[in-house]
């Protein structure tokens, strides 16, 4: 019989021999664990876990409930009978297990011979607030009849998460018990220091980083001193408010920075502000990726931070799209099966279809060359090409159920906007080309990209800013792209004169969504903030509507916020004029992909 290798990072092997199970625990030891409120447990018992690297065997308490999970801890001693400290979470809707029939691992020769192994694309670890994607966890039976019986009650219940997930009548309607399904719970920093610590940030980078705040500090003084202090939309004397608001959710964070201060007094809104922010998805410089084709480029470092800005606000739409505005990556559940998905759409890969090497190859169409830095303007116009041709082999990509619409002239076309909704490429089925012709549908939800310039020079028009925090209120705010010259963040919420973002200008090393992947690195513990008089006047602004209600809710607010006022930053028009013509990227994108660019 072949021979079954543990994981790559077990430090050598070593063949098993012959002997009993040593330290299991008889079936008829089960201690009763009371379920979680509203979850039937199918089966419960001891087994052995194997650590994830691979060093030893430890003997953990195990249970599979009917949500699809299997949860794995120790039982508290002193404590009350059944109570069980959770140590991790396995997501068992999309799993493989089987049968590991001769697992070595060096110094435990022969001490288990009755091994399986759960592949899941989703779990985390509850101890060190870890996420994990495609991890392979191993597990030990007393004998064969009891993995023989774990086996069985995995598999079924997978089985029946398959059936009850393709006769779900609405996959985006919300749970009776609610969008968070009664999981959610504010998170201390202290949950997310093992996540900041994953971080792999170069030394380059931080003295690069330190460098540009110092000279964007130098900068704000001397404009303060020759043009007096920036202007105060909201608060007295200059000074920010008390509610920040991020991607249309108001947090009334008080007198302190939400960002600073001491977390141990931290109120439940400041906490609930972090875990707002620390669920979107952030997207930094890579190392070590494959080269970018034509080019040789292995990195975007100093040059793909506008394309970075670009994925995160795509990506934040499609967190809206899918999980909705209120989904938080919470630290004792594994990470929905659509963020996995969104995630490797997003991969540093070739195939992947809003990847670095084809936001930057798309960048080509627009007389930007790989490596060459992007505007808001372009970055929009390649990402709205790259959403109408996001298909692959074996998914149709979010085209098939929203729309992406690009404002042009800071006006937002009621006719467009209903193109853009209600028709979709044609996709006639895996394995084939995506036809050329558009399908009309119901209105489907929109992404709208409003690339603008407030101003000349380097700064925006003072009369703007008001104007601009107003529109970051709105609830279907995807927040802006933009920042200082050659140097893009993703603004993500706004206090008084204060923005604060998400920074792209972090190097880390490439990291490919395979197996055993933890998400920490694709996450930021916290948020830097430059006032909006600071920023460049080039920046583009995004929403997210869900429906038709959503986007006539849009277009109302828009219309509220100018009137009266003789220079709007966006107005609503009924039809576009005739001069604004398909720029006929998208098929050029399609015959670019076929020649294998």
């Amino acid at each position: 019989m072949a021979a079954v290798v543990a994981p790559a990072h077990v430090n050598s092997v070593v063949a098993l021999g012959e002997g009993a199970p040593q330290d299991a625990e008889p079936a008829q030891q089960e201690q009763a664990l009371p379920p979680p409120r509203g979850v039937t447990v199918l089966k419960r018992g001891w087994l052995h876990k194997l650590s994830y690297r691979g060093k030893g065997w430890k003997k953990r308490y195990v249970e599979v409930t009917d949500d699809c999970e299997l949860r794995y801890g120790r039982l508290r001693e002193g404590g009350s009978a059944g109570e069980m400290d959770l140590k991790g979470i396995i997501s068992l809707d999309d799993c493989d297990s089987n049968e590991v029939p001769n697992l070595r691992v060096d110094g435990h020769e022969g001490r288990f011979l009755h091994t399986f192994q759960v592949s899941s694309t989703r779990s985390c670890s509850v101890k060190h607030s870890q996420w994990w994607i495609f991890r392979d966890y191993y597990f030990a039976a007393v004998d064969s009849d009891e993995l023989s019986s774990w086996l069985e009650v995995i598999q079924h219940i997978r089985l029946t998460a398959e059936v009850e997930f393709i006769d779900a009548p609405d996959p985006f309607s919300p749970p009776s018990g609610g969008l968070l399904g009664g999981s959610f719970s504010f998170i201390d920093r202290g949950d997310f220091v093992p996540l900041s610590r994953q971080l792999l940030i170069s030394t380059h980078s931080n003295m690069a980083q330190a460098t540009r705040k110092l000279a964007e500090g130098v900068q704000t003084i001397i404009r303060t001193l020759t043009e007096g202090p920036p202007p105060a939309p909201h608060g007295k004397g200059g000074r920010p408010g008390g509610s920040v608001w991020m991607l249309g959710s108001r947090y009334d964070v008080g007198p302190e920075s939400p960002r600073g201060g001491s977390y141990g007094g931290a109120s439940a809104v400041q906490r609930a502000f972090r875990m707002d922010l620390q669920s979107r998805l952030w997207f930094t410089y890579r190392v070590g990726f494959k080269p970018i084709a034509p080019s040789r480029l292995t990195s975007d470092t100093g040059w793909g931070c506008m394309l970075r800005s670009g994925q995160m606000m795509v990506a934040q739409a499609l967190l809206h799209h899918y999980l909705r505005r209120d989904w938080r990556l919470c630290r004792d559940r594994p990470p929905p099966r659509k963020y996995v998905e969104v995630l490797r759409w997003f991969a540093d890969e070739p195939e992947a279809i809003f990847g670095i090497h084809r936001v930057a190859q798309a960048g080509m169409l627009c007389d930007r060359q790989v490596g060459q830095w992007f505007g808001p303007d372009t970055v929009c116009r390649v990402l709205r090409s790259l959403w109408h041709n996001a298909y692959t082999d074996s998914s149709a990509g979010p085209c098939q159920t929203a729309g992406y619409l690009l404002a042009e002239d800071r006006c937002i076309y009621r006719d467009r906007a209903e193109e853009a909704a209600s028709t979709r490429p044609a996709y006639p089925g895996q394995g084939t080309r995506m036809a050329g012709a558009r399908q009309p549908c119901s209105w489907r939800s929109l992404v709208v990209m409003v690339p603008m310039r407030l101003g000349v020079g380097s700064r925006i028009f003072a009369d703007y800013i008001p104007k601009l925090v107003q529109y970051l209120r709105f609830p279907q705010s995807l927040g802006f792209v933009g920042g200082r010259p050659r140097h893009s963040y993703y603004f993500v919420a706004v206090r008084g004169h204060n923005a604060y973002y998400l920074d792209p200008h972090v190097s880390q090393p490439y990291q490919p969504l395979a197996r055993n992947i933890s998400i920490a690195s694709f996450h930021s513990a916290s948020a830097d903030k430059m006032p909006l008089s600071s920023i460049d006047p080039s920046l583009a602004l995004g929403f997210y509507c869900d429906d038709k209600t959503d986007f006539d809710d849009l277009c109302r607010r828009i219309a509220n916020v100018a009137v009266g006022d003789s220079s709007p930053i966006l107005t609503v028009a009924d039809k576009a004029p005739d001069y604004l013509m398909d720029d006929g990227m998208d098929d050029e994108i399609e015959a670019m992909e076929e020649d294998g660019c």
